[in-house]
């Protein structure tokens, strides 16, 4: 079983340390959130919008792959 995880800076927000935002409904399996929790930490999870990010995601890389609609 896969899933993706998503490490970001938030730039918008307060400086904060690095934090792990698992995406994807997948991402919400009891056994998939025991291993991010040991593979990160608890204190690095950052929880909501799982399945609305990933939508996100791709909205905002979408000047990168469309620079002509987006001048």
């Amino acid at each position: 079983m896969r899933a993706f995880i998503v490490i970001m800076p938030l730039p918008y927000a307060r400086r904060q340390p690095p934090q792990a935002r698992p995406t994807g409904g997948t991402s919400l399996l009891p056994q998939l959130r025991h291993e991010f929790i040991t593979r990160f930490g608890p204190e690095k999870i950052r929880d909501g919008q799982e399945f609305t990010s990933v939508a996100d995601g791709l909205a905002l890389s979408a000047p990168l792959f469309f620079p002509d609609l987006h001048r």
